[in-house]
């Protein structure tokens, strides 16, 4: 758990941490001095070790070597070759270095690694060293004691690793009218009322818009795309007979849950990703904008189908996100294997087709000395095997436990959806946990309950066109919700009590059938109702952001001006649900307030505008997820992949700095 007390980041980038050397453009960067001790006492893996020091050296984790690190300051975006000149060696007495581990692994000559990296929108060059030598005609370690470090550019530019600078919206749809909040907890068909709009305070239902971008997670790259603010999305409103949307009458759309499907074109698999800080996925109503996005009707194409799909991928997932066992990292796992070694899971769906190739993946951990392994059975027939290494139980440093993720493929005899796993124990100790079991599989396209999400990998293909022949499904309604937001009503016909419809398929898409009106959202609870009007992206340039949880917004005011007043420093106050709102739809996301900071970052035009300080002002938890009252997650906190590793598993609000 962060400490409960508020902290602050300075804005820099983690791999320059180190103060920059402001150098000019010529090439000889002069000469560096290392003062050796030469070995000193360092604690690994509980015992006390002996490693060759220098002042201010780095480390190794691998190879306990020291390593000598500085950032210099480049011109442009070329590529350089780093050449270490008037290098002077001492060798090192035999009989200091006789405990040093790794001593083989020191090469006869000095080995450099360089990259480019970016800091505040200046480009600086990172060269790490490891000063040491092994003499190739006395074959005893000698220590650099100095050198010098001359750039070498070369003609090849080089691509930039900053990413390039967004365009934002200047002023929030939120940040005039009147605006309500409701939310949605899976995929599916939603409808409101027109009387319900009406209870909601929406004054015109027949002008209701629909803002908010759907499902999944920010991405944790500042290089790639993402939505800014709030789209709209597409609508239906069924008018009735009369043709005016009035009493009786009811809109639906498509909503979005905070999981995804995406499509692993190297393994031919769908992968479920379950939201890390988000149950629920939010939307934003208004009538204040005057008539909203319509659905349309997509286009049907003129030529001949090179496909028929009567089948489609039937995609599943299990996964309970039960417990972390560091206490460190955003991976959780589920059911335990302990004194109860086998477990039955049923991934319930259609009927699967028997003489189709069915995928299973599944990942687990466990924890025992040696390797153990699970038994995975479907519909108890036997099917493959999981193997985790073992780990020792008494370390503090090597991993808690060892993962296995494994994808199945076989062509099951039987309806595969009954997954069993058996926990082969080899001590009384061992135990392990399920992380997640994904299913693919092939179900024959009909509808036997609604609504059914549907897509098809296999009619995919340049110039394709596809007719879909849904069976049992007379009087049912298709969209095409390839683009969430965007969603469109299919043009069908029915024969004999199969729907059809013909669509492009030159790429991958997704679609929902159903009838009648679909699922309520939720639209009382503490997180949704009115929304008082904000506009964080009409902030110009701030180098002093507090990020606040509400409990404390009236002394984080008081010290924002506190800091305005006697250090000069142009403050702001913001929630993070302010944040989320605009930046990750009203989803909780880490990404949505560092997203936030690198707009104010992007639109600083010198680096005196450029935000300098953050503070985030509340406790954060590794429990990222959930708002029980044990539970202290005022403020998300960034957690690493890694969650089994004491070394390499850890919490950091410098990914908040990571702005170029």
């Amino acid at each position: 758990m962060v400490s409960s007390r508020s902290y602050h980041t300075y804005l820099l980038s983690i791999i320059l941490l180190v103060l920059p050397v402001s150098l000019s453009g010529q090439h000889d960067r002069g000469v560096r001095t290392l003062h050796w001790s030469p070995v000193k006492k360092m604690r690994v893996e509980n015992e006390n070790r002996d490693v060759l020091h220098f002042k201010n050296a780095n480390y190794s984790l691998n190879t306990l070597l020291p390593i000598f690190y500085e950032n210099l300051k480049i011109d442009n975006n070329y590529e350089y070759e780093i050449d270490i000149y008037n290098q002077v060696f001492q060798a090192v007495d035999n009989s200091l270095i006789r405990n040093v581990h790794n001593l083989d692994s020191i090469p006869a000559t000095v080995y450099t690694e360089s990259q480019v990296a970016t800091f505040r929108k200046e480009k600086y060059l990172q060269v790490n060293i490891i000063p040491l030598r092994r003499n190739n005609r006395t074959g005893q370690v000698e220590m650099l004691t100095s050198f010098g470090i001359r750039l070498i550019p070369h003609p090849t530019p080089v691509k930039s690793m900053r990413a390039p600078l967004r365009q934002y919206a200047s002023r929030s749809v939120l940040a005039s009218g009147k605006w309500v909040r409701i939310k949605v907890e899976k995929d599916g068909i939603y409808h409101l009322t027109w009387q319900q709009l009406s209870d909601l305070g929406i004054s015109n239902p027949a002008n209701v818009r629909i803002f908010g971008n759907g499902g999944g997670m920010l991405p944790v790259m500042n290089q790639d795309s993402r939505h800014d603010d709030l789209l709209e999305n597409a609508v239906y409103f069924e008018k009735g007979s009369d043709g005016v949307f009035n009493q009786g009458d009811h809109i639906l759309f498509y909503g979005q849950g905070p999981d995804t499907w995406t499509y692993d074109e190297s393994n031919k698999f769908f992968n479920r990703t379950v939201h890390d800080y988000a149950s629920f996925s939010y939307y934003y109503l208004t009538a204040d904008l005057g008539a909203g996005k319509q659905m349309q009707v997509a286009a049907s194409p003129t030529g001949p189908s090179s496909h028929t799909v009567t089948q489609y991928d039937d995609i599943r997932h299990h996964e309970l996100d039960d417990i972390n066992l560091l206490g460190s990292g955003r991976e959780w796992y589920g059911e335990h294997f302990d004194i109860v070694t086998e477990q039955t899971f049923t991934l319930d769906g259609p009927d699967i087709l028997p003489a189709e190739q069915v995928k299973v993946r599944i990942n687990a951990v466990a924890r025992a000395s040696e390797t153990t392994s699970f038994q995975v059975s479907a519909s108890q027939a036997g099917i493959g095997t999981l193997q985790m290494a073992g780990t020792s139980l008494s370390s503090e440093t090597l991993p808690y436990a060892q993962p296995d993720d494994e994808i199945f493929s076989f062509t099951p005899a039987a309806d595969p959806r009954s997954i069993t796993l058996r926990y082969n124990k080899n001590d009384a100790s061992a135990q392990a946990w399920l992380n997640f079991i994904t299913l693919n599989a092939r179900s024959p396209l009909t509808l036997s309950s609604t609504p059914l999400i549907f897509r098809d990998q296999r009619s995919v293909g340049a110039g394709n066109i596809s007719e879909f022949h849904i069976a049992n499904a007379p009087d049912a309604v298709v969209w095409d919700i390839t683009r969430p937001t965007s969603a469109r009503v299919m043009n069908t016909t029915t024969e004999g009590g199969t729907l059809k419809f013909k669509t492009n398929t030159d790429t991958l898409k997704t679609f929902i059938v159903f009838t009648g009106t679909g699922n309520a959202p939720i639209i009382e609870g503490e997180d949704v109702g009115p929304v008082p009007n904000q506009n964080l992206h009409g902030l110009k340039a701030r180098n002093y952001v507090i990020i606040c949880h509400p409990d404390f917004i009236s002394s984080a005011r008081s010290l924002a001006a506190h800091r305005h007043d006697h250090d000069g420093l142009d403050t702001v106050v913001v929630t993070p649900g302010q944040i989320y709102n605009e930046f990750s739809s009203g989803k909780p996301d880490v990404c949505a307030i560092r997203d936030f900071l690198k707009m104010l970052y992007d639109r600083a035009a010198t680096q005196e505008e450029m935000p300098k300080y953050v503070l985030l002002y509340g406790d954060g938890s590794y429990r990222n997820k959930g708002t029980d009252a044990n539970n202290t997650n005022l403020i998300l906190t960034y957690q690493s992949a890694n969650s089994l590793s004491p070394v390499s598993s850890f919490v950091t609000d410098d990914f908040f700095g990571l702005l170029d």
